[in-house]
């Protein structure tokens, strides 16, 4: 008796469930009967957020700039490098004696810097790695030094000074703003520090003989 009564209960509920899925259908079908209505609302959602989607995508992270300390140590190579070529022309040409004592100090600085550049990787046993950022480093400073080999007398002092102001002042910032973040050693970040200091100082003398020069011509 209880048997039949369970089975009794089990088909009630059963035929309750298909009832209330029968009455459901209806309902959840009542939008199609409209389509002009329903699918626009459904649309427009859709294709907002694809668009806001978009930019996040695409935009750069910290992690896509981070570099490894010999990429790092690479990119102060390739500064170095820049500024010892560049006062090794600005020497060749006829300029004033405070632009060639600037340029002599320049060549001597950046050339010990690289010095001790390649003596820390050495010690820290990093093999220095170039990347495309550090070969359009090297590119942009050749053709820079191009233009300016090109120049002569008080033309080529004036661009030469403007040339390591504006220099100094880039790399001060690829210093501060990816090189010192990204530094995973205490001794990269340490040379890292030493660096900026000299370039601090440089960019100051840099901006002194732009006034110098200014005074100059007025």
């Amino acid at each position: 008796m209880k048997t039949h009564n369970l089975k009794f209960l089990a088909l009630g509920m059963a035929g309750a469930l298909a009832a209330t899925l029968y009455l459901a259908a209806p309902a959840s079908a009542a939008p199609a009967s409209t389509p002009a209505a329903a699918p626009a609302p459904e649309q427009t959602p859709a294709t907002g957020a694809d668009k806001t989607a978009a930019p996040a995508a695409q935009s750069p992270t910290a992690a896509e700039m981070k570099m490894t300390d010999p990429e790092i140590l690479a990119y102060v190579i390739a500064v170095d490098d820049n500024e010892i070529n560049a006062a090794k022309a600005a020497q060749k040409k006829k300029v004033s004696p405070e632009v060639k004592s600037f340029a002599k100090m320049l060549q001597t600085e950046h050339d010990m810097n690289k010095v001790a550049t390649k003596k820390l990787a050495k010690d820290l046993k990093l093999k220095v790695k170039d990347t495309k950022g550090t070969d359009g480093l090297r590119t942009k400073g050749k053709q820079e030094l191009t233009n300016l080999k090109a120049l002569n007398g008080e033309e080529f002092s004036k661009a030469y000074v403007e040339a390591m102001a504006k220099g100094h002042t880039e790399a001060l910032d690829l210093i501060d703003n990816q090189l010192i973040p990204s530094a995973q050693t205490a001794e990269v970040k340490a040379h890292l520090a030493d660096t900026r200091t000299h370039v601090a100082a440089h960019l100051e003398q840099a901006k002194r003989l732009q006034s110098n020069q200014a005074s100059r011509t007025e």
